[in-house]
């Protein structure tokens, strides 16, 4: 099942995107480059420049003006693309049971180790490793379910 190695990967990458989200949610600079990139996203993007402009590169055609608003664009697109991550994860995890969502939120949330999470929960190490491979197969199909849903 192709979509087990997607909720892998949005697990193992679920606190520290957590963390990025908080440490980016602080900082002026993405907040003020938020705004900049939301106006030019509603007036049609980046403006054309005069190309006998001096500041204009030789070697692509972008001035230093283009590429720095280029370059906040990446930025800020790799946000979205984390905070989508982490709001898809909760999702998912919301789609559990009490006990499952606990030993997931313990294990990618908390960053716990096993032994800790086990006697936490009171389930032995094998229990566990059963139980995360069931919650990560059961994942796995609603995140098929969502995205049937969506492209339906």
């Amino acid at each position: 099942m192709p979509e087990r190695g997607r909720i892998q990967e949005l697990l193992l990458a679920y606190r520290s995107n957590i963390t990025l989200l908080k440490k980016w949610e602080k900082d002026k600079t993405l907040r003020e480059w938020r705004t900049d990139y939301d106006a030019r996203r509603r007036t049609g993007g980046l403006l054309g420049q005069n190309p006998a402009d001096p500041t204009r590169s030789k070697k692509d055609g972008l001035s230093i003006q283009e590429k720095l608003l280029l370059e906040q664009q990446n930025v800020l697109e790799k946000v979205e693309r984390i905070r989508t991550d982490v709001e898809l994860t909760r999702l998912l995890l919301f789609q559990l049971n009490d006990f499952d969502h606990r030993l997931m939120n313990l294990r990618y949330e908390e960053g716990k180790d096993v032994r800790d999470i086990c006697a936490i929960l009171f389930i032995s190490k094998s229990s566990f490793y059963r139980r995360l491979n069931a919650i990560v197969q059961e994942m796995s199909k609603a995140y098929d379910r969502f995205y049937q849903d969506v492209n339906a």
